[in-house]
């Protein structure tokens, strides 16, 4: 069963899933290692397979390698931001890092500071019974006896 990332916004303004982890992106590794065996098998045999069969052997599996880095790097270019240079996504990460900060910044001055509101509504329910205004249950309560 493929997993998919989060709902990413399109240009439309609907939403679709990205299929990160789905066949698009593999492991290319078993792919060079049957490279580089076929290739220390050729210059270790003491009976190497004929040039040719050998030159085919090479060609097949760097064929396949091609084919997968192209399918990843067109998945790549799908994704969104997969266009974008280098340069771009550190701006842009560096701007969305000082957003983040301010925010953090704003947040922590909100907490340290004094909120009076909220300090007598803690103050009058501390009080309880002799607040001014009586609860909807006490005024239920005398409004019975």
């Amino acid at each position: 069963m493929a997993q998919h990332g989060p709902s990413v916004p399109t240009t439309a303004g609907s939403t679709e899933q990205i299929d990160v982890l789905g066949a698009s992106f593999r492991s290319i590794l078993p792919t060079l290692d049957a490279i580089l065996a076929t290739l220390l098998e050729q210059s270790t045999s003491d009976h190497p397979p004929g040039s040719l069969e050998a030159s085919s052997q090479v060609a097949d599996k760097a064929r396949e390698l091609a084919g997968a880095l192209e399918e990843m790097r067109k998945a790549a270019m799908e994704l969104p931001g997969g266009g974008m240079s280098l340069e771009h996504i550190r701006r842009v990460a560096e701007a969305l890092d000082r957003e983040a900060d301010h925010r953090r910044s704003i947040l922590r001055a909100f907490g340290e500071s004094e909120m009076p509101v909220v300090g007598e509504v803690l103050s009058q329910r501390r009080l309880g019974e002799e607040s001014v205004m009586p609860s909807p249950a006490r005024a239920s309560r005398e409004e019975e006896d």
